[in-house]
């Protein structure tokens, strides 16, 4: 800057000696007044009959002049090689052009008004001049004068509602409104000087305003200063970061600041940054490193949820990439997807920002325990299930197959739960245990077979029912054999295909007399009498399942045909909860009749009932056709994600054909969802809690040292360094006074501490 300086007074100092001018030369205008005389010298004589042209004048970017000034050009001098040029009503300040044509030739004039300003040469309208202020609250704007007079200028700063114009003998700001008190220099000619300025310490205040403030130099020329005044925008910054201890300073006033508090303020601000650094080392680099560990155990369980096979279902498979993702989320993971950088700033911070809570990282690790514990029961499913699938449904007794199959349901249902406890846990893994057990299962049984059989023979042992029975006996076999045999009839040592046979027997015998009980409600001869004894005939599980469903739906008064009414009519609605959908909370459906009785009838069961979850990132144009998922069933449970979410039930028949549910409403049904943002889940807070919880557990320690140091006298004499250095001892007292384990080890576990962990 002081380069600059010495090279443009070196190029004005020829142009301001005389007040005769060049053609060529900088024309100087006085700052003081609106109107000149000037005088320039050519070359060449100028004719008699000498044409003069005067354009409008710009300005150093091209624009024209509002409002121009008034110019009027005569011919002078004895030789006539001189222009003398009138100007009035002259309102610029800086930089301007007057193009000037003397019998066809172009000539340019530069015009300056006003002195440069930091070795720039400032319109009024021009961008604001970056102004350094200093940790005192003091700062300097240096001002060069072309003109060959000296320059009187008086000056004020002004923001807001307040100004700054000097200071007093006293030291105080002086007052501002008049225009003869503010402060005046004179800048001798052709040299520059220098406005010497403090502002008030309330302009940088970090509760109000920061560290940044616009303002505007006022200036005044002439001896008076009634002149025209000439605004320069200033961007004032200060030095002091905006929560610094110099910002703090600034902020206080100065009997305030050098008293004891500022001291103690001084001390205490460094001690607590040496405590806070200990804090951080002995928290977050721990949690740092437990962070990387789960995400190499969320990768490893994504790996080995590839490997089971889609019969577990698809709703178990579901729950545990949705909760991987979860936890995903909740360690700031890349998405697999995503081609950009592995390691970028932003997920560096945010991950430091995990590191610092403690309580977030607990309740990570809790969610991935059981997730670990989801797929692993998830992987034993899977193999109970492959040999579960060898089995010859033809070859094994139908109560046994179904028996199993309702037990694998059963498992199903309780791995598929959103939250999954240790009561859910102990019992699945028992159910599994058992279906592996193929001994005990058979005992189980054989045992089971028997009692039926003694029921049965005590149900028919009235000669009136059994002469009602026989009629239809004699069309199957085994039945009679099973009733008249004795009570040891199921020995051990049976074949898997007598046990098979015998089976069925008793699972017809036992479908024969619900019939028998119905017989006065179906009639003689009745169309479900003759389906229900068709199917008497088949061995097959699902057969045999078919006939009691027909009979439970004649018992119960609704049929197929009046469901699908209910269905085309539109006479069901959609329940949702909660109202208030937070992003990682639990949304439950339930596809209700408003017919009660169709909620619980046995024929629903013919129908399937799916929820396509269309999701929408937010931002994003995504149709709600990509990527939508599949859940089955007439109540659902459902994971909110980030952005909107779209869910629409679909009903289907026995024959996988659709039912058309919406033909008086397309919408009907239809649930978008906006998930909002969770404090809980959002980084900043995170952070923002963690940062606090280290004040707040280090002030005590902090605030002793500090005094301790300060009655002593000894902090006087120290540097930050040293100060710092306090700091990280003072942990020592921190422990005496507020004693706190950092051991991860003792930490809650259960349906609670998960649910917790889902939400944040």
């Amino acid at each position: 800057m002081l380069l600059a300086r010495v090279v443009l007074s070196t190029f004005c100092v020829c142009s301001c000696a005389s007040a005769q001018y060049s053609i060529r030369d900088r024309i100087v205008l006085p700052a003081a007044t609106a109107s000149s005389s000037v005088t320039l010298t050519l070359r060449n004589a100028l004719p008699e009959t000498a044409q003069i042209d005067v354009g409008p004048a710009s300005d150093s970017g091209g624009a024209f002049l509002s409002p121009q000034p008034i110019v009027n050009v005569a011919v002078a001098g004895d030789d006539r090689k001189q222009l003398k040029i009138e100007l009035t009503n002259v309102y610029f300040w800086g930089e301007a052009r007057l193009p000037i044509q003397v019998n066809g030739r172009a000539y340019s004039v530069l015009l300056q008004r006003g002195p440069a300003i930091n070795s720039r040469i400032v319109k009024s309208n021009a961008e604001p001049l970056s102004v350094a202020i200093s940790a005192d609250g003091r700062s300097a704007v240096w001002l060069y004068n072309f003109s060959g007079d000296a320059l009187p200028v008086r000056w004020r700063i002004a923001s807001g509602n307040s100004a700054a114009c000097g200071v007093d003998t006293t030291g105080a700001l002086k007052d501002c409104s008049e225009r003869e008190t503010w402060h005046s220099i004179t800048i001798p000619p052709a040299q520059s000087s220098a406005i010497r300025f403090g502002v008030p310490r309330s302009w940088f205040n970090p509760l109000a305003g920061g560290v940044k403030r616009e303002a505007s130099m006022e200036l005044g020329f002439g001896q008076d200063g009634s002149a025209a005044i000439q605004r320069v925008p200033l961007a004032m910054q200060t030095a002091a970061g905006r929560w610094s201890l110099r910002a703090v300073q600034m902020a206080l006033p100065d009997w305030l600041f050098h008293s004891m508090l500022s001291r103690i303020l001084w001390t205490t601000w460094w001690i607590t940054l040496g405590a806070v650094f200990l804090m951080a080392a002995q928290v977050m680099i721990p949690n740092f490193r437990k962070v990387l560990r789960m995400e190499n155990d969320v990768e490893a369980l994504e790996e080995r949820l590839r490997a089971i096979n889609s019969r577990v279902g698809d709703r178990l498979l579901t729950r545990c990439r949705r909760e991987l993702q979860t936890v995903r989320i909740g360690l700031i993971m890349r998405d697999p997807d995503d081609q950009r950088k592995p390691l970028s700033l932003p997920s560096i911070r945010d991950k430091i920002g995990l590191s610092g809570n403690t309580a977030a990282v607990h309740l990570l690790r809790t969610l991935l325990k059981r997730i670990d514990a989801r797929v692993r029961l998830t992987e034993l499913l899977d193999e109970r299930l492959n040999t579960f699938l060898e089995l010859d449904s033809s070859r094994t007794p139908p109560s046994l197959f179904r028996a199993w199959e309702q037990e694998v349901k059963r498992i199903q249902s309780i791995l598929s739960r959103q939250f999954l406890n240790d009561a859910d846990e102990k019992a699945a893994h028992t159910a599994l245990n058992d279906l592996a057990d193929g001994t005990a299962g058979m005992t189980a049984f054989t045992a089971d077979l028997q009692r039926r059989i003694t029921g049965l023979k005590r149900h028919f042992a009235d000669p009136k029912c059994r002469e009602k029975l026989d009629e239809y006996l004699a069309r199957f076999c085994h039945c009679v054999d099973v009733l008249e045999g004795d009570d040891s009839s199921v020995e051990e040592g049976l074949t898997m295909a007598e046990l098979a046979a015998r089976d069925v027997a008793v699972s017809r015998i036992e479908i024969l007399a619900d019939l028998l009980e119905l017989a006065p409600l179906l009639g003689r001869g009745s169309p479900t009498e003759e389906a229900v004894l068709e199917r008497l005939y088949s061995t097959d599980p699902g057969v045999l399942a078919e006939a009691r469903l027909l009979l439970t739906m004649r018992s119960q008064g609704v049929d197929a045909k009046r469901i699908r009414i209910a269905l085309e009519e539109g006479m069901w609605d959609v329940y949702s909860e909660p109202t208030l959908v937070l992003e990682q909370d639990v949304l439950r459906l339930s596809f209700c009749f408003r017919e009660k009785v169709l909620n619980r009838a046995a024929a629903k069961g013919l129908y399937q009932c799916f929820w396509i979850v269309a999701p929408k990132p937010a931002g994003t144009a995504q149709s709600i056709d990509e990527g939508k998922e599949y859940e089955s069933g007439w109540d659902i449970q459902v994971l909110a994600r980030g952005g909107e979410l779209t869910l629409t039930p679909e009903v289907y028949d026995t024959r996988g054909e659709k039912i058309e549910v919406r033909k008086t409403d397309e919408t009907k049904g239809v649930l978008t969802v906006r998930p909002q943002k969770s404090l809980a889940s959002d980084v900043s807070a995170r952070t923002l809690r963690g940062i606090v919880d280290a004040f707040i557990t280090a002030i005590v320690p902090v605030l002793t040292v500090a005094i301790t140091q300060l009655q002593s006298g000894s902090a006087e004499g120290l540097d930050i360094s040293k100060l710092v250095l306090l700091g990280f001892t003072s942990q020592a007292i921190r422990t005496a006074i507020v004693p706190e384990s950092t051991d991860t080890s003792t930490m809650t576990t259960g349906a609670a501490t998960a649910r917790e962990a889902t939400a944040g």
